[in-house]
C-alpha cells in the first residue's frame, strides 16, 4: 500500500520504517485558485499511483478536491482511495460523496504550548494553560 501525504512533513520516517512508501503532491507552490482546478491538479496524479493508497490531506478542502478527483477518474474511495482530511470541517465532510473522515488538531493546546516555550526562552517562569 503507498501512503499519500498532501502538504505535510514528518511522517517518511515513520513509513519507512513500517516498510510503507511515501508518494507526495505538493500544490502549495501554485495554489489552485477554485476547486474545478484543484481537483484537475490531483487527478491525472492519483491515477498514476499504485492502488490501494491512503491519501492524508492537510486540509479538508484538499481531501474534498481528491474525493472528486476520484470519482471522476473512476477511483474508489475508500475500496481503492482511503482519504483523511484535517480540521474536521462538517460542511466540506458531508458535502462529498462518499463523506469524509477528518481530524480535529488541538489548535488551542498547540498555541498555548508555543507561548510557554517562548515565555521559557525569554525566562518566564509563570504556566497557563487552556483546561483539559
Amino acid at each position: 500500500m503507498a501512503i499519500v501525504v498532501v502538504g505535510a512533513e514528518g511522517f517518511e520516517a515513520v513509513l519507512k520504517a513500517h516498510g510503507l512508501t511515501l508518494a507526495s503532491h505538493e500544490v502549495a507552490e501554485n495554489r489552485p485558485t477554485n476547486h474545478g482546478d484543484q481537483v484537475h491538479g490531483v487527478g491525472g496524479w492519483l491515477k498514476e499511483l499504485p492502488r490501494p493508497l491512503a491519501l492524508f490531506c492537510e486540509v479538508d478542502y484538499s481531501a474534498w478536491a481528491a474525493a472528486e478527483a476520484c470519482r471522476l477518474g473512476g477511483l474508489r474511495v475508500p475500496s481503492e482511495v482511503a482519504i483523511l482530511g484535517v480540521d474536521n470541517d462538517s460542511r466540506i465532510c458531508e458535502l462529498a460523496y462518499p463523506q469524509l473522515s477528518s481530524i480535529q488538531l488541538a489548535g488551542e493546546r498547540i498555541g498555548y504550548e508555543g507561548a510557554q516555550l517562548l515565555a521559557q526562552c525569554r525566562g518566564y517562569s509563570r504556566r497557563a494553560g487552556p483546561s483539559d
